[in-house]
């Protein structure tokens, strides 16, 4: 007898169709789960039992969708750019970063979204009365949930601070474009949709210093698509502005990039770039010596300031102070209480922020008191955020506080050196 071909002999797949609605069990339990998790850290997880199969389907069915972000038709990103924003929103809807109930771990905003889903799975097979049951047994789930931040508006915040992290407004930008809709196809449900998107730098020219140079209007993507563009309200600017207008906007030159990562040299670009942003949206500005300063603030400590001028109704940030500097009010305060010069400054290596990242300093010294009546202070606290902060204090302070009781004489053949390398034009030192 002729043997069967193998071609004869293979199985036939099966072709599942799957309908706009369907759903298979796995899916739907693994799903009924995180609203299990918000049930159990609420104290109310026995109220899960009330959920029949055909509950958990439709829980299932009006779930949010959290779409794959794509690049906006016509946007010039690049692949790699691309699948770095996926990455990143997919982490940022995964993370636990929504505090549900107080003093239990967190939860992500996919987990917290379930709360949503879970009102609108009542609003759309329960409604008035015959929900009673699920409104009362899950009433602790409900209240933690009015308590807390809209989820999505964290995911909104978060959103932002990755764009602000990983862009900078003098060259082209990356966006988000983000938005939600109540689709019934090709499943039911509330769809979280991201387009990726580009920016051009807003660039203009001024005459600064008799040149004319490049300036940028200074501002970060945010997530609805468009650029968040910086202004100063002109009554902070005190007697500084003697126009008319109520608000200038505020522009930013190449040179205060360099100077910012330059000063704040070791830390990550990314977390200078967050700070940045959120320093200039809190609005921290004054007046000093003529000049309009806006402090940087990483993680709450004081790092130094944007040192601005106005110019044909803009306010343009021209450089980057580290906060011991002396055209700023710390560095002022510290070289008239110790008697230290700007080249001695530089020459302790109090100007540069390592110093304070990789040391530490006795309470009873005298550069303490020093340091804490200037308001610097805060800047040893530096060292605790820092990953990979050494355990040793490789700054002898003591040698400094012994130049500073011994009058601030000269350090002869150490100080000519240095000095050579000290250039003693503004300009160069800011």
């Amino acid at each position: 007898m002729a043997k069967k071909s193998s071609k004869s002999r293979r199985k036939k797949k099966k072709i599942v169709v799957v309908r706009p609605n369907s759903c298979n069990k796995i899916a739907t339990d693994k799903y009924f789960l995180n609203l299990y998790k918000l049930a159990k850290l609420s104290g109310c997880e026995e109220a899960c039992k009330l959920f029949s199969k055909s509950d958990k389907r439709n829980l299932y069915f009006v779930r949010v969708h959290f779409c794959r972000p794509k690049v906006k038709e016509g946007a010039p990103i690049d692949k790699i750019v691309a699948k770095f924003v996926g990455n990143q929103i997919r982490n940022i809807s995964e993370t636990p970063l929504i505090l549900f109930v107080p003093d239990k771990p967190r939860v992500s905003i996919h987990e917290a979204c379930t709360a949503l889903v879970f009102i609108k799975f009542l609003e759309t097979y329960y409604e008035g009365t015959s929900g009673d049951k699920f409104r009362i047994a899950f009433k602790p789930l409900l209240t933690a949930y009015e308590a807390i931040e809209n989820p999505f508006h964290t995911l909104y915040d978060w959103y932002n601070n990755v764009l602000a992290s990983f862009n900078t407004c003098n060259r082209s930008c990356f966006g988000i474009q983000h938005f939600t809709e109540f689709r019934e196809y090709p499943s039911v449900g509330v769809y979280n949709v991201v387009q990726i998107v580009h920016h051009w730098p807003s660039k203009d020219r001024l005459r600064i210093n008799n040149k004319q140079r490049p300036i940028y209007k200074l501002g970060w993507p945010i997530w609805t698509g468009e650029m968040d563009y910086m202004e100063i309200k002109t009554a902070q600017l005190k007697d500084l502005y003697k126009g008319n207008k109520s608000v200038l906007e505020i522009y930013i030159q190449n040179h205060a990039f360099r100077r910012l990562y330059e000063r704040t040299t070791p830390l990550m670009k990314s977390f200078v770039n967050l700070s940045m942003m959120q320093s200039f949206n809190n609005g921290y500005a004054e007046v000093f010596r003529e000049r309009v300063l806006i402090s940087l603030r990483y993680f709450g400590i004081k790092l130094g300031y944007f040192l601005s001028d106005i110019i044909d109704d803009k306010l343009v940030v021209k450089t980057f102070l580290f906060i011991t500097h002396h055209d700023t009010p710390e560095g002022s305060k510290l070289e008239k209480i110790s008697g230290l010069s700007k080249k001695e400054i530089s020459y302790w290596q109090i100007d540069k922020l390592e110093t304070f990242l990789h040391s530490d300093i006795k309470e009873d010294s005298l550069m303490n008191e020093l340091f804490k009546k200037a308001g610097l202070l805060d800047l040893f606290l530096l060292k605790t955020l820092d990953p990979q902060k050494s355990e040793e204090d490789n700054y002898n302070w003591s040698s400094i506080e012994e130049y500073i009781l011994k009058g601030q004489q000269e350090l002869s053949d150490d100080w000519e050196e240095a000095d050579a390398n000290q250039p003693e034009r503004l300009e160069q030192s800011l």
